[in-house]
């Protein structure tokens, strides 16, 4: 799944914001699923406010957007992380966990995206952005295809496989 959700980054982060247009994330309810299923919210306040709510318990952090690093410093009082710009638009903000490859830190916009589901939401931009179609194959595996403009599938046209390289 992370590797998955790895590609897909890749192939839309063209079409990203940037994290230095702060009214894309300022004041918005993001929520962010732990491994427990447990949703945290975050809203990022003018002026470097954080505040964090898990279960309406609320703590207030601090946050800072360090432009030469395209990067948040986000002080959640029981650490400090800092994270880099992967993909951020009105619904999802996307940040890669510093010098992790592939960890990354997923934030949906719940009143963009209700039920929080970020894969669905990503697939439909990558399918909007790159023009793609997807089939279920016989064995479960879904494959993509790239049409990038054509109105119908011609042989050469890129493929993957669950988001990963065909051989």
């Amino acid at each position: 799944m992370k590797q998955y959700l790895y590609d897909i980054v890749n192939r839309i982060s063209q079409f990203s914001e940037r994290l230095d247009s702060e009214s894309v994330f300022i004041d918005k309810p993001w929520v962010i699923i732990d491994s427990d299923l447990q949703q945290h919210k975050y809203i990022f306040k003018r002026g470097g406010e954080l505040i964090m709510s898990l279960n309406g318990k609320v703590q207030i952090g601090t946050w800072e957007f360090l432009a030469g690093a395209k990067s948040l410093l986000i002080d959640r009082i029981h650490e400090k992380i800092l994270l880099n710009q992967s993909f951020i638009d009105e619904a999802i903000m996307i940040l890669k966990i510093d010098g992790q490859n592939k960890d990354f830190f997923i934030m949906a916009n719940e009143q963009r995206i209700p039920d929080l589901n970020v894969l669905k939401y990503l697939r439909a931009v990558e399918q909007d952005k790159l023009d793609v179609i997807w089939k279920r194959l016989e064995d479960g595996r879904n494959l993509e295809i790239y049409r990038k403009g054509h109105y119908y599938v011609t042989e050469g046209m890129p493929v993957t496989i669950d988001g990963g390289k065909t051989e």
